[in-house]
């Protein structure tokens, strides 16, 4: 009888111990995807802003020709949105009148 408690506390044990792996590996992965998105969030942001410093700056007539962000001139139906912004790593850029403009 007691080596039959011990092999229920024992698979018992054995099974949690793969709970347990299967539940950190699963934090793993979500750590790593927090900081995947925080990374993105803080380039969009910083990407933002020098976008922004680039439309104050043509406004005040110190740089001429700056049009604006790629992906910001154009419309993607919402169906492809994901797939272009993926296949397409460009919209970020910055597109101007002129080779000398930029």
């Amino acid at each position: 009888m007691i080596n039959e408690q011990k092999g229920e506390v024992g698979a018992k044990d054995q099974g949690l111990q793969v709970s347990l792996k299967k539940n950190q590996e699963q934090a793993r992965a979500m750590t790593e995807r927090i900081g995947m998105m925080t990374n993105t969030l803080h380039e969009s942001r910083n990407g933002d802003k020098i976008l922004q410093s680039l439309k104050e700056a043509q406004r005040q007539g110190k740089i001429k020709g700056v049009l604006g962000r790629l992906g910001d001139l154009g419309t993607i139906e919402k169906q492809y949105d994901i797939a272009i912004s993926t296949a397409c790593t460009g919209l970020d850029n910055i597109l101007v009148e002129s080779a000398s403009s930029g």
